[in-house]
This record gives structure tokens, C-alpha cells and sequence, in this order.
């Protein structure tokens, strides 16, 4: 099992703190943001690869590409789950962070008989 790198996780808040918006996209990191905050992204263009093996979206589980009324899957920095605020994700749809339950029961919840024009 790989070892999380806490200084690059911090790197990745405090950017986040300062404005910054990082992402990776078609395999290659982007970083926006205000012009004042080009310290931190030049420190984060020196751990580029580092950055881009973190964001890579590869999973242990089945996360779902998208899911109904929010935007296709994007990975980001840590945060708490959005909907149960009981377990951290990198994972996020339409920018608001959900674990993997939690996506997986958005799913259950559009699929359930009659919750989205489906015949009962």
C-alpha cells in the first residue's frame, strides 16, 4: 500500500486555501487561480509528477462516471463527504465531494421505481 505524502497534501490544501483550482486533465496538470498565488503554483509545478500520480483517477472501487443530475466524476483534493460527513474523498461530482456510499446510493435512490418517471 502506498504511504500518503502529507507535505504534498498540505502543498494541495494550502493552495486550495490561497485560490488555486488544480486539476488533471487529459493527463496533464492545470493550475488556475489568482495571479497572487503563483508562489504556490510554481511549488506545485515542481512536484508535478507527484500531483499527477495523486490526481490520476485510478481507484480501488467502482466508482461511477457520473450520476444522475451532477457532472461526470472529477478527482481533487481530500475533504469530507458532502452528503455524510463521516469519511474523506478525493472524489467529486459537480465539484462537491462524495465517498463512494454515498455516490453509490445517489444512484439507488434515481433508480428506485418511480422516483424518475419509471413505470411502478
Amino acid at each position: 500500500m502506498a504511504v500518503m505524502d502529507r507535505g504534498l497534501l498540505s502543498l494541495l490544501d494550502e493552495a486550495r486555501t490561497a485560490g488555486l483550482r488544480v486539476e488533471l486533465a487529459g493527463g496533464r496538470l492545470r493550475i488556475r487561480g489568482p495571479k497572487r498565488a503563483a508562489p504556490l503554483a510554481h511549488a506545485l509545478l515542481g512536484r508535478r509528477e507527484a500531483i499527477a500520480a495523486l490526481l490520476q483517477p485510478t481507484y480501488m472501487y467502482p466508482w461511477p462516471e457520473a450520476l444522475p443530475d451532477l457532472s461526470r466524476r472529477s478527482v481533487d483534493f481530500i475533504a469530507w463527504c458532502a452528503d455524510c460527513r463521516q469519511r474523506s474523498t478525493f472524489v467529486r461530482y459537480s465539484g462537491r465531494p462524495l465517498c463512494l456510499p454515498c455516490a453509490l446510493n445517489r444512484i439507488e435512490a434515481a433508480n428506485l421505481p418511480g422516483s424518475s418517471g419509471d413505470p411502478d
